[in-house]
């Protein structure tokens, strides 16, 4: 049986009267009476009916007053206008405002919005609008508009033409009240906080309120920001924004701010710790809610520094960075002073905390910046699974987790990404009628995603350069990601609507053309009109040209269609090539026409496009020529394994017209800059451009050989075709062992994370290197698609016809090889000046080295690439001269050993294997990098030798050769022990080991399929726990190479300062004495520290020294030599720097979530934490080989072993997980704060990464065969995923490891055409040799 409504007592009655005389006398001006009295009167509701049933009852109590008081008084004998005011605003204008919202409020409930001040604030919006009140449209309207009068920090562009770029209606929101002058604080679940926050600032001291800009004098409103937060967008790179701000469009007649905006985020994060369920034993939950709102009170003095108390307060001569310290001393002040006035066992306990967490309020303070972090980390994640259950084609997934963040911009994009896929898979299953609704429900989406904010407004690509300002000077704008972000997304939505033409003209579907046509041009049309395309630095996006292309494309398959042309019909194609004068037009016809395996037409095509580069770029942004070169190469092998006959003058001919219509590009490039003009750009002599060290002269023409008539061009591509067609110890006990390990290097190879520094400028090398990356990546390309043709077509390369096309392409692999290694020659000559010790050169020459340094591994990878394909190609002839002319790093015997392998005869390998491994025996396997001083063409020797190694570690278990595997890693063990090369040295073992080992696991596997079951009276085991026997063994033998070479490593810079003893307290005491001038925000931005190491940090401090500012604020250069020795701070700071540089992720979460970070001498705690990380890291490491295995197995489909194997490995990790987390939770407690990054490591338990081979696994079943088996593969996939996503991971900077594993895996099942492996190339030609128990066991035992 139901309760009855709820009614009014004596004192509600009173309220209603009041509010009512208000409702029908007044023209809607603010009357805080009112808005007490409706206060009131929701604490009565509230406190007799649930949350949604409160605004229906206000509704029905405040027209029962209406009718009572027309009764009872003369003065309300006309009520109209209370009725329809009531009306409106408890029932009409909430639904209205609720649906004009639904795109940024849907995440909130109806009762979160209309509160009290709310719905007395859309009282007086309604009034304002005045008579006649039927004309509900017109007022609902109107009173939208008034209310809706909040965007936060929203910078708006000024246009070339003087407009503005304003937000759009819907960006506009109503905060909500919870604090109005007059009236109070609104009643509901931020009551007590907010009244004790505001109680602590009418107490607190004046002169701080006065640092902060804070009077709350002034203060007329405090209101809720009701939008989701969303970490994702830039403007929380803008220091304290997640705090509140005040709103500047709210000013008083003084000039000054008058509403405070609070973010809701903060404000339940510091609540969650204020729950009873929450409170420990013995801890009132009052003192709870007192320390949150001190907390409370504390972030809005920040915020409000931050944005200043009026219009004028913060010119373009304050920067965040003279800013911030200001904020963070009178907030350490406030914490103080109020930590002092606590009394009572209350202020006790708060003093014994502040001892133990190192700050006044530690507990609630850390406590919100975990909470925030961990709200951060939760978005990130749901985020990106949204958007990979998007990509799988799970629409319901997707959806599902988007909705549980909250924020518009995650379930906006997730929802038009569900539609891109399902666009996209309804084409592959050629249903056409689909797509039409999918993109039109996208363009509807697009737009409605940028009206309401959730996407970047278009208009500020151009108005802001692609920038965000977080505050008004210049040196505090940061890229805004949101731009790439809509550009990619426009791009794919422009992608799916030309495919959908094209596959309609293809099967002429007039109709449909006109729709998808119709889809595009709207859309062209009005991308156009932001003129992205014009701003440096971001993705060039031109939907005209992508119209146009589709157009020429839909306009030629058509005709195609129409023309019923055969494949290959070359001459129906010549028709048309002078059409196609975009990148775009060429990638969609050339995929059309793979997708129906006409590779003869397609080939053609791809010549045009290689020979018209300069009009038609071969890579133009995603748009490329390469990942098509390599589409097309694997389509024909796939053809010929159908048993279509021998492809091979296809091939033949592929190469031909490649190096005919590639004219200089099928030759290495040089070095064409020179001179001391690179730096002519910049005034500042500061900035460290430089001349290359030698002065040769560089022949412009040097490298053009060809010259072809532009007109006849196609027909030489093409001549002949047509007569192509018809030929066409314990292990684990192991692991643990203790360690000793001398220093090594890393790779050469900078981390991803970039930094903000200077503006970047385009000078003369940059577009030298950009030129010379062009080459080299066709280069590139070609060698690797020798190497393919290679494998796949050498076996018959006796025929004369097939010997003389292969040698032609060794004679030309042989000139790019020497001419790449004299181009590696020269631009490692090249130098940069020298930067100074100011912040801006170091960052500007850390950019400037870091684009020499990528060319340089462009320049390696090439010259491997280069002679890889080269000693492949010499297998397919019987030349010993061969390798003697091409030189290092090809010998005769190496060809002769991979001749053997590819002709899959492991007797000749074994003939030969002797002779191979004495002529490995006197080289090098380690190298120095460049950029530490190495020599170049020696770099590029080793990694070709280590190359060598790979692809023999990956094919000999191939041939059943296991006992040959294990043989070459210990022999590439010892030549990196017994041929050093200096300093400095990078070692490839671990890459080599890895590979060899899990090839050598893989034919396990794949030979266990043919084992015989044993019989019960020969053993009680079955086959499962056979070959977890097995491949025991084999880790137990191979794990002593494992940690012997683990313990040459230095995995971290932090191991340094382990040994010895006094390392560690001398590095604390460096720090705690020179800590807090030295390492500040700016110093510890990422690309001042490298370019301090990279000029050498003895080098920059001798630099300071003459620098009077820094030698005054600077205490180290003051002691420096007569309190400290200059060799041992060199090498402590060098400690610290490269530290924070390896580390940089964690130290974001650092920088992030403590406040610690604010101060430089407490940055020993931060390496601290990373010492407990590295000692995780170093076990982890060992267990390497382990958790390889479990990979093979999963991958092979040997679950039940594979459970075998992480049951034994998660049995005998524990005890020493367990030991690293009771550390860990030590060092927080010592130091007071916690790191989610390195929590979230150490809670892995070692175990995660087998978790994480279980996932992948599942991946490809999910997205392959029918529907029911991708369902219930999905199905299980979800289920094992709900465990990991049900706790964030980290602190929300970074993507979770098993994600970024399923992002990697889902691009990988969705291109598997053109990622084909080597050895699985290999395999295919000569298939996985399969061995018995007793043939491996006799193997591994030799």
């Amino acid at each position: 049986m139901s309760s009855p409504p709820p009614s009014p007592d004596a004192a509600a009655t009173a309220l209603l009267d009041e509010a009512v005389g208000y409702l029908n006398f007044s023209a809607g001006t603010s009357d805080p009476k009112f808005l007490a009295n409706l206060n009131g009167l929701f604490r009565a509701i509230e406190s007799q009916a649930p949350p949604e049933d409160v605004l229906p009852t206000l509704g029905r109590w405040l027209l029962g007053a209406v009718d009572r008081l027309q009764k009872s008084s003369g003065a309300f004998a006309d009520s109209k206008q209370a009725r329809a005011v009531i009306a409106l605003a408890t029932d009409k204008l909430p639904k209205a405002y609720c649906e004009f919202h639904r795109d940024l409020l849907h995440h909130q409930h109806p009762w979160e919005l209309y509160r009290p001040f709310f719905i007395g604030r859309a009282c007086e919006a309604i009034l304002a609008q005045g008579g006649p009140w039927n004309e509900t449209e017109r007022i609902i309207d109107a009173a939208i508009a008034q209310l809706n009068d909040y965007v936060g920090y929203r910078p708006t562009a000024v246009l070339e033409s003087g407009a503005r770029s304003d937000p759009y209606p819907h960006e506009f929101v109503r905060p909500v009240p919870l604090f109005v002058r007059g009236a109070g604080v609104a009643t509901g679940r931020y009551e007590a906080i907010v009244s004790r926050a505001l109680e602590i600032l009418r107490n607190a001291d004046p002169e701080i309120l006065s640092r902060a800009w804070f009077d709350l004098d002034r203060l007329e409103e405090v209101a809720l920001d009701p939008r989701a937060y969303d970490f994702d967008h830039p403007v929380n790179r803008r220091p304290n924004y997640h705090f509140g701000q005040w709103d500047t469009h709210h000013i008083s007649n003084a000039g000054y701010y008058s509403r405070f905006v609070l973010q809701q985020v903060t404000l339940d994060a510091l609540l969650t710790r204020c729950d009873p369920r929450h409170c420990p034993a013995g801890i009132d939950p009052n003192d709870r809610i007192d320390e949150a709102a001190a907390v409370l009170a504390g972030t809005i003095l920040m915020a409000s520094g931050t944005s200043g108390d009026s219009p004028n307060r913060h010119d373009s001569s304050v920067t965040l960075s003279t800013l911030l310290p200001v904020i963070a001393s009178y907030r350490d002040d406030f914490y103080r002073q109020l930590l002092e006035s606590a009394a009572g066992p209350h202020g006790d306990r708060l003093r014994d905390e502040a001892v133990r967490t190192r700050q006044p309020f530690g507990g609630a303070r850390q406590h919100l910046n975990h909470e925030l972090a961990r709200r951060r980390a939760i978005q990130l994640q749901r985020v990106h699974l949204a958007l990979l259950f998007a990509r799988m084609g799970r629409t319901e997934a997707a959806l599902k987790q988007a909705d549980s963040v909250r924020v518009a911009s995650a379930r906006m994009l997730t929802a038009i990404y569900c539609r891109l896929t399902s666009g996209h898979d309804a084409l592959d299953r050629d249903e056409l009628e689909p797509v039409v609704e999918d993109l039109e429900q996208v363009e509807a989406l697009l737009h409605r995603a940028i009206e309401c904010g959730a996407l970047v407004d278009p208009w500020n690509i151009v108005g802001f350069a692609a920038n965000f300002s977080l505050f008004p000077a210049m040196e505090n704008t940061v890229h805004d990601w949101r731009v790439d972000e809509l550009i990619e997304l426009v791009e794919q939505i422009l992608d799916l609507a030309a495919r959908a033409w094209s596959e309609a003209a293809a099967v002429d579907n007039t109709t449909l053309e006109t729709r998808f046509s119709t889809v595009l041009t709207r859309l062209a049309m009005w991308w156009d009109q932001f003129a992205s395309s014009t701003i440096e630095g971001v993705k060039r996006l031109v939907a005209k040209e992508i119209e146009v292309s589709a157009n020429l494309v839909s306009g030629a398959l058509n005709a195609w269609h129409k023309a019923g042309a055969a494949a290959g019909d070359i001459a129906f194609w010549r028709l048309f090539v002078d059409q196609f004068d975009s990148s775009k037009a060429f990638q969609l016809v050339i995929e059309a026409l793979l997708d129906h395996g006409d590779v003869v037409a397609a080939r053609a095509l791809m010549m045009q496009w290689v020979n018209q580069r300069d009009r038609t770029p071969l890579e133009d942004g995603d748009i490329s020529f390469h990942p098509l070169a390599f589409q097309w190469l694997a389509t024909v092998e796939s053809q010929q394994h159908a048993g279509d006959g021998d492809h091979w003058p296809q091939i033949a001919a592929f190469f031909g017209y490649l190096e005919a219509n590639a004219e200089e590009y099928w030759q290495a490039p040089t070095l064409q800059i020179g001179g001391g003009g690179v730096g002519s750009a910049l005034l500042d002599d500061d900035i460290p451009f430089g001349d290359p060290a030698d002065d040769d002269d560089f022949d412009d023409d040097a490298d053009y050989e060809y010259e072809f008539d532009d007109e006849g061009e196609f027909d030489e591509a093409i001549e002949g075709e047509e007569d192509d067609d018809d030929e066409e110890r314990d292990i684990f006990d192991a692991a643990y062992d203790d360690v000793t390990f001398r220093d090594t290097t890393d790779d050469g190879i900078e981390g991803d994370i970039v930094d903000d520094g200077v503006e970047p400028l385009c000078t003369e090398w940059e577009y030298e290197a950009d030129r010379l990356e062009q080459r080299l990546s066709f280069l590139n390309t070609v060698a690797r698609l020798w190497k393919h043709a290679a494998i796949t077509w050498g076996g018959d390369a006796q025929r004369p016809e097939r010997a003389e096309i292969l040698e032609q392409w060794l004679n030309q692999a042989g000139n790019n090889y020497r001419q790449l290694l004299e181009l590696l020659e020269a631009v490692h000559r090249y130098r940069f000046r020298q930067p100074s010790g100011s912040h801006e050169s170091l960052v500007e020459f850390d950019r400037l080295r870091t684009i020499k340094d990528a060319l340089i591994q462009k320049i390696v990878g090439t010259c491997v690439e280069t002679a890889t394909a080269a000693r492949l190609l010499m297998t397919t002839r019987n030349d010993a001269r061969d390798a003697e002319r091409f030189g290092d790093p090809i010998d005769a015997v190496s060809v002769s050993l991979l001749r053997a392998v590819l002709a899959g005869d492991p007797d000749q390998v074994r003939a030969v294997w002797d002779d191979f491994l004495k002529a490995l025996t006197p080289r090098q396997l380690l190298y120095v990098p460049h950029s530490r001083g190495g020599i170049p063409k020696q770099v590029v020797v080793t990694r070709s030798i280590q190359r060598l190694l790979h692809d023999l570690l990956g094919w000999l278990p191939r041939l059943g050769l296991i006992r040959e595997t294990c043989q070459l890693l210990q022999l590439a063990q010892e030549l990196e022990s017994t041929n050093p090369v200096g300093q400095g040295a990078v070692t490839e073992f671990d890459s080599l080991f890895e590979v060899g080992y899990q090839s050598i696991v893989r034919a396990i596997v794949e030979s266990a399929s043919d084992w015989e079951e044993p019989s019960e009276e020969e053993t009680d085991r079955d086959a499962d726990h056979i070959l977890v026997d097995v491949l025991q063994q084999l880790t137990e033998r191979q794990l002593d190479h494992w940690l012997t070479h683990s313990k040459t490593l230095r995995l971290s810079i932090v191991e340094k300062l382990a040994v010895p003893a006094d390392y560690w307290p001398r590095f604390v005491t460096f720090v705690q004495r020179y800590g807090a001038d030295l390492f500040t925000q700016k110093f510890l931005s990422l690309g001042n520290l490298r370019g301090i190491l990279h000029q050498g940090v003895a080098d920059w401090l001798i630099s300071l020294s003459v620098d009077e500012d820094a030698m005054e604020n600077i205490k180290l250069l003051s002691e420096i030599d007569e309190q400290w020795d200059r060799d041992d701070v060199v090498e402590l700071l060098s400690i610290a720097i490269e530290a924070v540089v390896e580390n940089y992720r964690a130290y974001r979460d650092y920088n992030t979530t403590t406040t610690q970070s604010d101060h430089g001498e407490l940055l020993y705690m931060f390496i601290d934490f990373l010492r407990q990380r590295a000692a995780y890291d170093r076990i982890a490491w060992n267990l390497k080989p382990v958790v390889w295995a479990h990979e093979i197995l999963v991958r092979q489909g040997q679950e039940s072993a594979a459970e075998i194997w992480r049951q034994a490995f998660a049995e005998r990790t524990s005890e020493a997980a367990d030991l690293h987390i009771a550390r860990l939770n030590a060092l927080a407690n010592e130091y007071g704060m916690q790191l989610p990054t390195i929590a979230d490591r150490l809670s892995e338990r070692f175990i995660r990464p087998l978790v994480i081979d279980g996932l992948r696994a599942m991946v490809e079943p999910a997205m392959d065969g029918d529907e029911a088996e991708r369902q219930e593969a999905f199905t299980a996939l979800e289920s094992e995923i709900a465990e990991l996503v049900s706790e964030p991971h980290g602190a929300g900077l970074d993507v979770p490891d098993w994600l970024s594993a399923l992002e990697d895996e889902v691009t990988e099942a969705r291109s598997k055409l053109t990622h084909v492996s080597s050895s699985d190339r290999l395999s295919r030609r000569i298939g996985q040799v399969r061995l018995s128990w007793d043939e491996i066991l006799s193997q591994l035992n030799d």
